[in-house]
C-alpha cells in the first residue's frame, strides 16, 4: 500500500523486512548511481529499531531524509528518533497520501 503511493509518486521504492536488512541496503547504494534520497524507518522493526537504523545511517554519512513512524508518538520517543538522526516522525494512522507528502517535502528531490 505504502510503496505503491510512493512509486506513484514517482519515488522508486526498496523494501526490506526489518532493520538491519535496511541499514545493509543502504550500505549496498553507497557509491553507485543509485544512491538513497530517503528512508522511511518504522519504529519497532525487527533486529533493528528504526530509531537505531537511523542514527547508524548518520553516523555512517547519510545525509539524506530520515522520516520515522510510530504507532504512537510520545515526546519522550520522538525526542529519541531526532536525536537518533530523524528529520521528522509522524504518527502510523497518517493518511497514505500525507506520508508521501511528508517524505516528499523532508526529501526535497522528487514530488507527486
Amino acid at each position: 500500500l505504502y510503496a505503491d503511493a510512493f512509486r506513484r509518486a514517482g519515488a522508486e521504492v526498496v523494501e526490506v523486512e526489518d532493520g538491519t536488512a535496511a541499514f545493509a541496503r543502504w550500505q549496498e547504494a553507497v557509491g553507485t548511481d543509485r544512491p538513497f534520497d530517503a528512508v522511511v524507518l518504522d519504529y519497532a522493526m525487527p533486529g533493528l529499531d528504526g530509531a537505531e537504523v537511523a542514527s547508524r545511517l548518520r553516523d555512517a554519512g547519510f545525509e539524506g531524509a530520515i522520516v520515522g513512524v510510530s504507532g504512537e508518538v510520545t515526546a519522550a520517543e520522538e525526542d529519541r528518533w531526532l536525536a537518533a538522526g530523524c528529520d521528522r516522525v509522524v504518527c502510523k494512522g497518517l493518511a497514505v497520501g500525507q506520508l508521501v507528502a511528508t517524505v516528499a517535502a523532508t526529501c526535497g528531490r522528487w514530488a507527486g
